[in-house]
């Protein structure tokens, strides 16, 4: 036997042995496929619609979006005229420290660094 008479009798059976599937195939691999699915559960979360718990969701996110976007309200800007007066103020309290307070060396070191602050903000900061 050679190829070209190996090559005609494949094509030959293999065109005459188209086998008919069994008209009930559909029907049982449907059936083999429900069997195979996990059971469900039937707690509460699963009986509920998706949607439902979709819109919860979407309830919740624009809930959290609308506390954390809000405006807050400006602190309290303090009512002096100018930060020379509010620096005075500083030197008023320093020297009250001074003479109450029984550390002394504590209190001469907070009066150089109010001193040093003064300088810094003087300096740093727009006359209004």
């Amino acid at each position: 036997m050679n190829i070209n008479d190996l090559e005609h009798w494949l094509r030959r059976s293999r065109s005459s042995a188209q086998p008919e599937p069994p008209p009930t195939l559909h029907a049982d691999i449907m059936r083999a496929v429900r069997r195979a699915r996990p059971e469900r559960r039937t707690g509460l979360i699963t009986r509920l619609p998706r949607w439902i718990m979709l819109n919860v969701g979407a309830v919740v996110l624009m809930l959290a979006l609308v506390v954390l976007l809000r405006p807050r309200p400006r602190a309290a800007e303090p009512a002096w005229e100018s930060v020379e007066t509010a620096l005075t103020a500083v030197s008023s309290v320093v020297g009250q420290i001074r003479t109450t307070a029984p550390l002394q060396d504590e209190a001469t070191k907070l009066g150089e660094d109010a001193r040093t602050a003064t300088g810094f903000l003087l300096s740093n900061l727009p006359s209004i």
